[in-house]
């Protein structure tokens, strides 16, 4: 089975607020992997630590609220699966509300 990313239109209704470690476990192991394990951590980091510069790449003024809610996900995903990573300001506009 190849896996592959979901199309960008897609990824608007997927938010980090609620995942927690546990959940990112058990999806991995519903698609037979071995789990959320230190291997799995280390490469979650080590792309989470890339997004802020890739947001901040993005084209102004445009693309800030974009880069806002890349921020603001990476911010929750860290502290729900425990990851410890300082995420830099963001706006606290909760993502997908006018």
């Amino acid at each position: 089975m190849k896996l592959e990313l979901a199309p960008a239109y897609d990824i608007d209704s997927v938010l980090l607020n609620d995942v927690t470690r546990e959940d990112l476990d058990r999806f991995l192991k519903s698609l037979c992997a071995r789990g959320f394990g230190a291997s799995q951590q280390k490469r979650t980091t080590s792309i989470m630590q890339r997004l802020p510069d890739a947001a901040n790449a993005l084209p102004r003024p445009k693309a800030k609220r974009l880069g806002d809610v890349i921020r603001q996900q990476s911010h929750h995903l860290s502290c729900n699966a425990g990851l410890g990573l300082e995420v830099p300001e963001f706006d606290n506009v909760p993502v997908n509300r006018p």
